[in-house]
């Protein structure tokens, strides 16, 4: 049985571009010092990211075929933009990187342009806005608890596990995530 289920709300970042690139930069230069995930800030340089939206609605769209399959989406579209400094503000791109985990293109563009993939980005967005989390945050629930735990901004791994564990999730129990 499942002790963990994660759940990927898609907030957007943004929807125009950046006023203060080198303070997004610094952003993700702080989560990259505690993530280990790297982060190449020459793409800030050559590009400037139009907008989160649409790798969101992809991620989306993803998520109505197959669950695990948006999560690979996800995962593409940061190692694409962090390390490869592919542009995920392209549907093109997006697309291509979505073909690459295994997607079909027609699926998700039929998803996107019926409108379903806005409902549950717009479900989201409101979801993040109503409990007014920042990006990224990490919400646990337990059965156990009166109220969620909150893990808000760029958080070490070693402290989210402690908070896993202090919440009763038995490290014998724990997969490598």
């Amino acid at each position: 049985r499942d002790l963990v289920r994660v759940r990927h709300v898609m907030g957007g970042l943004r929807d125009r571009p950046a006023a203060d690139a080198d303070f997004v930069v610094q952003q993700w230069k702080k989560a990259e010092s505690l993530s280990g995930m790297p982060f190449e800030t020459g793409m800030w340089a050559r590009h400037t990211l139009e907008t989160t939206f649409t790798a969101c609605r992809a991620v989306k769209a993803a998520a109505i075929i197959d669950e695990h399959a948006a999560t690979k989406l996800l995962r593409r579209l940061r190692e694409a933009y962090f390390t490869e400094q592919i542009p995920i503000d392209s549907l093109e791109h997006v697309l291509t990187l979505a073909i690459e985990v295994g997607l079909s293109k027609d699926a998700l563009c039929e998803n996107i342009a019926s409108g379903r993939a806005e409902e549950l980005f717009a479900r989201d967005r409101a979801e993040a806005e109503q409990a007014g989390f920042g990006f990224p945050t990490i919400v646990i629930v337990t059965k156990t608890q009166e109220a969620p735990t909150v893990l808000q901004g760029a958080v070490d791994y070693s402290d989210f596990l402690d908070t896993l564990f202090s919440l009763g999730l038995a490290q014998r129990k724990r997969r490598r995530f």
